[in-house]
């Protein structure tokens, strides 16, 4: 009679231990993607170099952990059925996670956003908050014109004359473009992103804003854009 009792908890022990891996990996598949790309915005909210590489290594690696723990958790359940089937409670479990690591793993490598549009939210929010876009646009008004076609490394010192809305940024590069029709530049404020790099585009008010989405600009090399305000817009390119 205590064998039976202690044959009966090790069954019951055993299907809390399915339901509760069950319950993970549903999870998982329901929000494994927002697990993964909650570092990825909170990085752009903060654009500090350091703290990006760290977190898209984090990401790109919790891909794959990601897919493997659903596969293993898949193929371990359906060894098991194979080899003893069990109740119809035990055997609708196992199949149940079956199911689940496949769909996981689809979810994993399919059904994601790219890193780059993510992370452009977060960076939308930190320009926002930190850079006057205001001061700039009326800054290029008045002198930008003065600076057409120049560009400026920080390894080599921004010019004296470049307002603090612009320097305070800390940006790798400034670029500005060519005048336009009214005598008026934009300007391309670059930070490092990753392997790749990001930035802010600042023009006139006026200037024409790209909507949000994606532009391949050649093989291989792609242009994120999310519009900030009228005549501003972040981007990453790689």
């Amino acid at each position: 009679m205590a064998a039976t009792t202690n044959t009966s908890g090790d069954e019951r022990a055993l299907n809390i231990a399915y339901i509760i891996l069950i319950t993970i990996l549903t999870i998982l598949a329901i929000g494994g993607s927002t697990l993964i790309h909650r570092p990825e915005y909170l990085a752009g909210t903060r654009n500090d170099p350091q703290y990006i590489v760290t977190i898209f290594g984090f990401s790109l690696i919790l891909f794959p952990i990601l897919a493997l723990v659903a596969a293993s958790a898949s193929i371990v359940a359906l060894i098991s059925l194979s080899l003893r089937h069990g109740n119809f409670v035990r055997i609708l479990l196992k199949l149940t996670m079956i199911v689940l690591g496949p769909a996981i793993v689809c979810c994993a490598f399919l059904y994601t956003t790219p890193l780059s549009p993510v992370f452009l939210e977060g960076l939308e929010q930190w320009v926002l908050q930190e850079t006057d876009i205001d001061a700039i646009q009326t800054w290029l008004a008045s002198e930008g014109a003065e600076h057409a076609g120049q560009s400026y490394y920080a390894d080599n010192g921004f010019p004296e004359e470049l307002p603090e809305c612009l320097v305070k940024l800390h940006p790798v590069y400034i670029k500005f473009s060519n005048s336009d029709s009214q005598d008026r530049p934009s300007i391309e404020i670059v930070w490092p992103f990753a392997m790749e790099e990001c930035g802010l585009i600042v023009g006139s008010p006026s200037m024409e804003t790209p909507k949000k989405g994606c532009l391949k600009i050649r093989k291989d090399y792609y242009e994120y854009r999310r519009p900030v305000k009228p005549g501003a817009y972040v981007f990453t390119r790689g």
